[in-house]
């Protein structure tokens, strides 16, 4: 039987350009011949890079993953505001102004920390049950509330007359088109997003990434590569890991309750922990005072 199929993992796909998240999820499902294909994160298909895929049963933890802090490097083109904030977009503005490499330094520290950050019109937020990158496209008109997001490193790479490039280090809901849009509006000029690469998302990193085609290399050639698949007892590495016997096991199975001694200094503060069984992760599971109740059996 395929492993690919039946196994529950996570892939670290490298999303090229041009492609939606949902069309990868959909490619490594049929190339892998899984039930269930999740993504944690969409990326925008003017965007390419790091995007994490769950394959079967590993699904269920795509929430722990969405939340992870993200990395990302993109270049600033300077001169123009365009509708979209990125390269596909109308030209709306445009400026002669081209900022410095101290002015740059300068305004940096405004973006750190917890900030209010209003969302691209052209963004796959949902309006009323419509994506708002729909209604822009039919020009109907609405307004997007800001929300808070946390930036917590902005590094400046390279600046020129033409554009900049940046590595930031941010939370789950930061669009870096309106960051490229607000940062460009805080230097008194224009700009817009040309290049956008994730290299981060918790503990998937850009340097242990897989192809669409290696991955089907992979399946074709029956070759799994132990830096390609990602077991979900590491991904899930930051949860405290309990251990319990077969009898238990038996029981949390099936939706109980278990007591269970357990060092309270080793919990997040959610209190979610691994449950392991014969060396293996087979569910995840809540500590309060009436025990270890199971919230995920894999």
């Amino acid at each position: 039987m395929n492993p690919f199929s039946t196994q529950h993992y996570w892939l670290n796909i490298d999303k090229p350009l041009g492609l939606s998240s949902a069309k990868i999820v959909a490619m490594v499902k049929k190339m892998t011949g899984a039930k269930k294909v999740g993504h944690a994160g969409t990326l925008d298909p003017l965007a390419s890079g790091v995007l994490p895929i769950a394959v079967n049963k590993a699904t269920k933890t795509c929430d722990y993953i969405v939340n992870a802090t993200k990395k990302y490097y993109f270049e600033i083109t300077w001169g123009e505001l365009r509708d979209t904030d990125d390269f596909e977009g109308s030209i709306v503005e445009t400026s002669t102004k081209r900022p410095e490499i101290s002015d740059i330094i300068d305004v940096l520290p405004h973006f750190l920390g917890e900030i209010s950050q209003t969302p691209s019109k052209f963004s796959a937020i949902k309006i009323n049950g419509k994506k708002a990158y729909e209604l822009a496209r039919s020009n109907t008109e609405f307004e997007l509330k800001p929300r808070l997001i946390h930036i917590t490193q902005i590094h400046l790479i390279f600046n020129n007359k033409t554009k900049a490039g940046f590595e930031i280090s941010c939370s789950k809901g930061t669009y870096i088109r309106s960051f490229a849009r607000d940062l460009s509006m805080k230097l008194g000029t224009c700009g817009f997003v040309s290049t956008l690469r994730r290299i981060e998302v918790g503990q998937f990193h850009i340097n242990n990434i897989i192809s669409l085609d290696k991955l089907k290399n992979m399946i074709t050639f029956s070759r799994v590569f132990d830096d390609s698949i990602f077991k979900l007892r590491d991904v899930l590495y930051f949860m405290a890991e309990i251990a319990i016997n077969d009898d238990l096991y038996f029981k949390v199975k099936n939706g109980q309750t278990i007591q269970i001694s357990f060092d309270s200094s080793d919990l997040n503060q959610d209190n979610l922990v691994k449950i392991i069984n014969n060396d293996v992760i087979v569910g995840l599971g809540k500590i309060s005072e009436n025990g270890l109740k199971p919230t995920i059996i894999f």
